[in-house]
């Protein structure tokens, strides 16, 4: 089952990494509902996927792998949990849990080479604003808080525009 919400560009890099947050604390939700209380599959995931082409472009993806006769299930459980999110909101603990590995590991990300070298430096030439982006990542992400990512649930988790695709491998 793949599920995606429409997202928006990576241009408001503040509002794409708190969507990447948001991304996040879904597929930490996922994780419980899915896997814990279903049974239903063990490692469902969220990922935010910002576009690049064009203004106003990306998507909030959801991948779960499960057994033909939970797919109806699954597509319930993981829209009622999107909407959850856009109408509770997201609490502080829930955030705290994904932010804090998130903050902790960019150390390190901002050392290695690869990082620059496929984040920043590869498209410096057509996008000079990345150089500026990396130097805001750590006081960025550690800035979010969770009444902006619960303002982005309710923006963005609309079960009204959400995209489902079923399939199956032969």
């Amino acid at each position: 089952v793949r599920m995606a919400w429409p997202g928006d560009d990576i241009y408001d890099i503040g509002q794409t990494r708190r969507l990447n947050l948001l991304a996040q604390c879904f597929s930490e939700r996922l994780r419980l509902r899915i896997r814990e209380e279903l049974g239903a599959a063990y490692s469902p995931g969220a990922w935010y996927a910002p576009g690049e082409s064009q203004r106003g472009s990306g998507w909030l993806h959801v991948s779960i792998g499960v057994s033909p006769d939970q797919v109806a299930k699954v597509v319930i459980a993981t829209t009622a949990l999107a909407q959850e999110l856009a109408d509770k909101g997201i609490d502080e603990s829930l955030l705290d849990q994904v932010k804090t590995p998130l903050i902790k590991g960019l150390s390190a990300r901002l050392q290695r080479n690869d990082w620059w070298l496929g984040t920043v430096m590869s498209r410096l030439a057509t996008q000079p604003f990345r150089l500026a982006w990396s130097r805001t990542i750590q006081t960025d992400f550690a800035a979010v808080t969770a009444p902006e990512i619960s303002m982005l649930a309710k923006r963005y988790l609309l079960n009204a525009k959400v995209v489902t695709v079923i399939g199956t491998t032969p």
